[in-house]
C-alpha cells in the first residue's frame, strides 16, 4: 500500500467539488461553499440547534482553511434562515430555550424573467434535482438560481419533481411604507413600559454619532453613552441577542429583548430597520450609492450598512450580487429597475442616496 502526501490545494478542491460547486470560481471561505456546507450538514444534522450546525460546518472546513472564522459560518446560517433554506422555532426544552433549525422542504420562487430561486434542503442527499439540472444551477452569495433555457418550463419540471412554488411578494414579504418615527414610537412606547434592568455584563450598541458609513465602527461598549441605542447582549446560549436599550451616562436603565413586532422579520431584521429609523429622524439617514456599471443600462448599488431580509430578498430578485471596494455588500441591476428599487429603500428604511465621488 502506498501513502501519499496529498496537498491542501487538492483536498480544498475537492471538498468545493463534492459541495457542488466548480474550485476554479470558489475557495472554501467564500459565501457560496460556507452555504452549501452548512446546507449539507443540516441535511444529516436537522433539526439541531445552531450551536451544532455551527460546530460541524467548523470542524469540517478548518483543517482546510485555517483562517476560517466561526462568525462566518454563522452569518450563512442566518441568510440560509433568511432566504428561507431553514426555519427556526423555540426549543421545547424549557431549560436552554435555544431554537432549533428545522430544514425547509424543498421549493422555488420564479421571477417574472423566468428565472428559479431554488430554497430548503433534500434529508441525506445533496438535492432532489436531476443531474441536467443540477449543473445549470447558478451560486451567487448564498442563493442558488436556475435561468429557463429557451422555452423550456421550469414551472413544471419542477413541480414535477415535487418543489413547492413559493410567489415573489410572499417571498420577500416587505412591510408597509410608513415614517422613521412612526416606526420608531412603537419601540419607544414598548421601551418605556419595560421594566428597569441592572447592568448588563458584555452590552454593545450601535452609536448614531458615528458615521452610517462604517457599520463596524459603529459597535461601541456604552461608556458614557445617554439614550436609547440598538444594541446586544450575550445570554447563556446561543448568538448574542438584539435588544433596544435605554442608557443614563453608560448605565442601563431599561431593556427591550428584539423582536416585538408580529410578523416573521427576526430580531436582527428589526434591529437594522430601527436603526435606519433612529439615523433618519436625527438627519443622518443610512446611505446607499449608485454608480454605472457595465454593459451600458446597468447600475451597482453599493451599502453601507446592513439591510433587514425582506430587502435582501427583493434585491436578489431583480438584482445580482456584485463586488465593490469599501461596501459592505453591493448589487448590480438594470436601470429599468434602478429607479423603482431606490424608491422603495427611501420609502421602507428611510435611505440616501448619495453621489458616487469616482464617477462625479
Amino acid at each position: 500500500m502506498v501513502i501519499r502526501q496529498v496537498p491542501k490545494t487538492e483536498v480544498e478542491n475537492a471538498s468545493v467539488r463534492v459541495l457542488g460547486l466548480a474550485p476554479a470560481h470558489f475557495k472554501t471561505a467564500t459565501q457560496e461553499v460556507l452555504a452549501a456546507a452548512v446546507r449539507r450538514a443540516a441535511s444529516f444534522l436537522c433539526p439541531c440547534s445552531r450551536t451544532v450546525l455551527r460546530r460541524s460546518v467548523y470542524e469540517s472546513l478548518k483543517p482546510i482553511d485555517a483562517a476560517l472564522e466561526v462568525e462566518s459560518i454563522e452569518e450563512a446560517i442566518e441568510k440560509l434562515i433568511v432566504y428561507g433554506d431553514f426555519q427556526e422555532f423555540r426549543s421545547s426544552d424549557a431549560v436552554s430555550g435555544e431554537f432549533e433549525v428545522f430544514a425547509a422542504p424543498p421549493a422555488y420562487v420564479l421571477r417574472a424573467s423566468g428565472t428559479v430561486f431554488l430554497l430548503g434542503i433534500v434529508p441525506d442527499r445533496p438535492s432532489v434535482l436531476p443531474p441536467e439540472l443540477e449543473q445549470r444551477i447558478q451560486y451567487t452569495g448564498y442563493l442558488r438560481r436556475l435561468e429557463s433555457s429557451g422555452g423550456e418550463n421550469l414551472r413544471i419540471e419542477l413541480e414535477r419533481l415535487g418543489l413547492r412554488e413559493i410567489p415573489l411578494a410572499q417571498w420577500t414579504k416587505a412591510p408597509p411604507e410608513e415614517s422613521a418615527s412612526a416606526y420608531r414610537s412603537r419601540y419607544n412606547t414598548q421601551l418605556a413600559d419595560a421594566s428597569r434592568s441592572g447592568d448588563i455584563e458584555g452590552l454593545m450598541v450601535l452609536n448614531p454619532d458615528t458615521p452610517v458609513t462604517f457599520y463596524k465602527r459603529r459597535w461601541q461598549e456604552p461608556g458614557g453613552l445617554t439614550g436609547r441605542f440598538v444594541g446586544r447582549r450575550p445570554r447563556r446560549y446561543g448568538a448574542m441577542l438584539w435588544c433596544y436599550v435605554e442608557l443614563h451616562e453608560g448605565v442601563p436603565q431599561k431593556v427591550l429583548d428584539l423582536p416585538i413586532l408580529k410578523t416573521d422579520d427576526k430580531a436582527y431584521d428589526e434591529a437594522w430597520r430601527l436603526q435606519a429609523a433612529i439615523d433618519a429622524e436625527r438627519g443622518h439617514s443610512q446611505q446607499f450609492e449608485v454608480a454605472r456599471d457595465e454593459p451600458p443600462g446597468t447600475a451597482i448599488m453599493s451599502f453601507f450598512s446592513p439591510i433587514p431580509g425582506w430587502a435582501q430578498r427583493r434585491l436578489d430578485a431583480v438584482a445580482t450580487r456584485a463586488t465593490v471596494s469599501g461596501a459592505l455588500f453591493a448589487y448590480s441591476l438594470s436601470d429599468r429597475d434602478l429607479v423603482e428599487e431606490m424608491r422603495f429603500l427611501e420609502k421602507t428604511l428611510w435611505l440616501a442616496c448619495r453621489q458616487n465621488p469616482r464617477q462625479g
